[in-house]
C-alpha cells in the first residue's frame, strides 16, 4: 500500500508493541476521500492512491507540494524560477501551468479558470503545510467525478481538525540568501463542539544570483541575473465547523522575479516579475439520515489575479504588462445511498458560472488586447459501488458536463478491486478524461506579438488502464506495484501556422505511453522508517514517432527517519532522474539531488529547532525550460541551508 509508515516522534509514548500496530493499521486503513468523493481504506479505493501524512510532512521538513512530489513514484518537478510544473508518468508539456491535473482543498478545487493552472510551488502563496493531516494523491483520471483537469492526477489536501491541534505554535525560520520565513496555526475545538482552524506563512527570499551562459557577455553583467531571483509570498488558511455545518476561507499572495530574461525580454532588469493572487469561500452541509442516507450540499465563491510586468528595449525603454481576473461561483449537490449491504450508489451534480475569465495585454502606450470570455459549467455525476464477493467489488462511473462553449463531454470510469488476502489488494481500473481548452489557448488574439485565435479547438482526451498490486509483507515492510498504459488524444499544444508564422494552439497530436511503478516502504524497530521507489516510463508522440520532451525515462527515489538521539531525528531523501529532452532537441543531464532535515523533539515543553539543508551535495543541474526561453535548459538552485524555531503555546 503506497503509505509510508508512522515515524517515530509521533508514536515516542507507545510502546514498541504498539508503535507496529498502530503502523500496521495505519497503512492497511489509512482513509481516503478524495478517490470516490466518499471516504473508504486506501486498499479499498478504486485507483493508485498514495498518502502524505502530517508525520511525513513534518519529519521531511517539506514546505512546498513541490517538495512532497520529489518523494512520490511516477512525479517529476520542473521549476523556470517563475513557475513550478508538475509531471506525471512521463507527461509534462512546456509551459502548460499544470492544467491537466486537479488540485482540491478540502474537497475545493484550486485550479484557476484562464490558464487552468494548479499552483504546486510558492505561487500557492506559501500555503502552510503544518496545518495539513493528509495529502492524498490519486492517479489516473478523474474527470467521471471530477470534470475537467483531472486528466493525470487528483491531489487532495486535507487540513487538520481544531481538535488535533489543539492549541497554538508559531514558527520563526532564516536560511540561505535573506531567507525569513514566519508561520503561525492555531487549532481548538470549544465545549460546544465549535471546531475553528487558522493557519498563516509569510517569506522573503532574496533568491541567489543565477548565471545563464546564453547572456554571457559584457552588455548583460557577463551572463548573471544579480538579485533577480526574489520570491515574496504569504497565504491565510482558516476552517470553521459546527455540527453538519462547515466552512473554509483561503486567501494567497505571491510576488515573483523572473531571471531568465523569458519572452525576450532584457535581461537582469529588476522590473521582471509576475503576481498571483488567488483566494476562495466555501461553505457545507453534510449529513447523515438514518444508518444508510448521506447529503452533501456546498456553495463557493473563488478569485484569481495574475499580472506580470515586462521590461524591453527598443530604442527607449518601455514596460509590458498582462493581466488576468478570474470571478466564479458554484454549488453542489451529492446524496449516497447504501442502497443494500453490498451496494452504494453516489449521485451528484454541479453548477459554475464564471463571470469574468478576462485576458489582457498592453504597454505604457497601446492595448493590445482587453477582453473577458464568461461561460458556464452545469454536471451531472453517478457513481456506484458493488460488492460481487465478500473480497471482491466493483466500481463504475459516469459524469456529464455540458460546458456552453464546447460540446457536452461524457468521461466513464470502472474499477475492480480484489482481496485475495487480508493483506493484499490487486486492482484493475480502466477510466477517461478530458480537459476542455481554457480561455487563454482558445481566445488570446495578439498578430503583433505572434499569436492568433482558435476558437475551434476542441476538448483533449485520455484513456488510462492499469493493473495495480498493493502488499503488506510483515508489519514493518509494505509494497506495491502499478503497471499501466494511456492514450491521449486531440492533445492541445502550441503550433506555427506557415501561412503566417503566427503561434496559434491547436488540437494536432496524439501521444502514448506505458510504464511500471514500484515501491516498498519500512517501519522497523527502534523508530526507522524508510523508503524506495523506482517508476519507468516510456511516453511516444504517436504522429511523429519521437519521444516526449521534458519527460524522464527513469526515476529512482528513496528516503528515511531515524532517531539516532532520544530527542533528535535525522530524515534524508534522495532523487536520481535521468535525462529528459528540451524542445530544442537538446538532452539535460542526469543528476542526484540529495535533502537532509534535522528536528529536536519538543524541549522545555514549548520548543523545538529543525536544521534543513536542500541540495545537499551542491549538484549543479538543469532541467528543461519552455516556449518564452532563450535557455533550452534552466539552471536549478544550489545547496541551501535554514534553521527554524518552532514555539507551542
Amino acid at each position: 500500500v503506497c503509505i509510508f509508515a508512522a515515524p517515530y516522534y509521533a508514536t515516542a509514548q507507545l510502546s514498541e508493541a504498539d508503535t507496529d500496530k498502530t503502523s500496521l493499521e495505519l497503512l492497511l486503513n489509512t482513509p481516503v476521500s478524495a478517490a470516490a468523493k466518499y471516504e473508504q481504506s486506501v486498499s479499498d479505493a478504486p485507483a493508485s492512491v498514495t498518502v502524505i501524512t502530517s508525520v511525513e510532512i513534518n519529519n521531511y521538513g517539506f514546505q512546498t507540494l513541490q517538495d512532497v512530489f520529489q518523494i512520490i513514484q511516477g512525479f517529476y518537478t520542473s521549476d523556470d524560477h517563475n513557475y513550478t510544473y508538475l509531471g506525471v508518468r512521463g507527461f509534462s508539456r512546456p509551459t502548460d501551468y499544470n492544467n491537466r491535473i486537479l488540485l482540491l482543498v478540502n474537497g475545493h478545487a484550486l485550479n484557476e479558470n484562464v490558464y487552468g493552472s494548479a499552483a504546486i510551488g510558492t505561487e500557492l502563496g506559501g500555503f502552510n503545510l503544518a496545518s495539513i493531516d493528509r495529502i492524498e494523491i490519486i492517479r489516473g483520471p478523474g474527470s467521471a467525478l471530477y470534470g475537467t483537469n483531472a486528466m493525470f492526477a487528483i491531489i487532495n489536501i486535507v487540513t487538520q481538525k481544531g481538535k488535533t491541534i489543539d492549541g497554538l505554535e508559531i514558527t520563526a525560520e532564516y536560511g540561505s540568501h535573506n531567507f525569513l520565513v514566519g508561520s503561525a496555526l492555531f487549532g481548538k475545538k470549544y465545549a460546544n463542539g465549535l471546531d475553528v482552524t487558522f493557519s498563516a506563512r509569510w517569506a522573503d527570499d532574496n533568491g541567489e544570483d543565477i548565471y545563464f551562459a546564453e547572456f554571457d557577455d559584457p552588455s548583460t553583467n557577463n551572463g548573471i541575473a544579480k538579485n533577480m531571483d526574489w520570491d515574496d509570498y504569504y497565504a491565510a488558511f482558516s476552517t470553521v465547523k459546527y455540527g453538519a455545518f462547515s466552512a473554509q476561507l483561503m486567501y494567497s499572495s505571491r510576488e515573483k522575479g523572473i531571471p531568465t530574461a523569458a519572452w525576450e525580454t532584457l535581461f537582469n532588469s529588476g522590473n521582471t516579475k509576475s503576481i498571483d493572487n488567488h483566494g476562495f469561500a466555501e461553505i457545507k452541509f453534510e449529513n447523515k439520515f438514518g444508518n444508510d442516507k448521506q447529503l452533501m450540499a456546498r456553495s463557493y465563491i473563488d478569485h484569481y489575479n495574475y499580472e506580470g510586468w515586462y521590461p524591453y528595449e527598443d530604442e527607449i525603454l518601455y514596460n509590458s504588462y498582462d493581466a488576468t481576473v478570474g470571478n466564479w461561483f458554484g454549488g453542489e449537490a451529492q446524496f449516497l445511498w447504501d442502497i443494500s449491504l453490498n451496494n452504494r450508489l453516489t449521485i451528484g451534480s454541479e453548477y459554475q458560472h464564471h463571470r469574468r475569465a478576462d485576458y489582457r495585454s498592453w504597454d505604457d502606450d497601446t492595448t493590445y488586447f482587453n477582453q473577458n470570455f464568461p461561460y458556464s459549467i452545469v454536471s451531472l455525476y453517478v457513481q456506484d459501488e458493488f460488492q460481487i464477493l465478500h473480497n471482491l467489488s466493483f466500481t463504475a462511473g459516469i459524469r456529464f458536463d455540458k460546458n456552453d462553449q464546447f460540446k457536452s463531454s461524457q468521461m466513464p470510469r470502472g474499477a475492480f478491486v480484489y482481496h485475495p488476502f487480508s493483506t493484499s489488494a490487486a486492482k484493475l481500473v480502466y477510466g477517461e478524461a478530458f480537459r476542455a481548452p481554457n480561455v487563454y489557448e482558445t481566445n488570446y488574439d495578439d498578430p503583433l506579438f505572434g499569436f492568433k485565435a482558435n476558437p475551434g479547438l476542441k476538448p483533449e482526451k485520455i484513456k488510462t488502464t492499469e493493473i495495480i498490486w498493493e502488499q503488506q509483507f510483515t508489519n514493518q515492510f509494505s509494497g506495491m506495484l502499478s503497471i499501466y498504459r494511456y492514450k491521449m488524444q486531440d492533445l492541445i499544444d502550441q503550433d506555427i501556422d506557415p501561412l503566417d508564422s503566427l503561434i496559434q494552439y491547436r488540437n494536432f497530436s496524439k501521444v502514448q505511453a506505458r510504464g511500471i511503478e514500484i515501491q516498498l516502504a519500512s517501519r522497523v524497530a527502534k523508530g526507522f522508517n524508510g523508503f524506495i521507489n523506482y517508476g519507468y516510463q516510456w511516453t511516444e508522440d504517436v504522429i511523429s514517432g519521437e519521444s516526449l520532451t521534458n519527460s524522464p525515462a527513469h526515476l529512482v527515489k528513496a528516503g528515511f527517519s531515524y532517531p539516532f538521539f532520544p530527542y533528535v531525528t535525522l530524515s534524508g531523501n534522495m532523487l536520481y532522474e535521468t535525462a529528459r529532452k528540451t524542445i530544442y532537441g537538446s538532452n539535460t543531464k542526469s543528476y542526484v539531488l540529495m535533502n537532509a532535515n534535522l528536528i529536536t523533539q519538543l524541549f522545555f515543553d514549548h520548543f523545538r529547532l529543525r536544521l534543513q539543508v536542500r541540495n545537499l551535495l551542491d549538484q549543479e543541474y538543469q532541467l528543461p525550460g519552455g516556449f518564452e526561453h532563450i535557455q533550452s535548459a534552466i539552471v536549478q538552485p544550489r545547496r541551501a541551508f535554514s534553521i527554524s524555531l518552532e514555539s507551542r503555546l
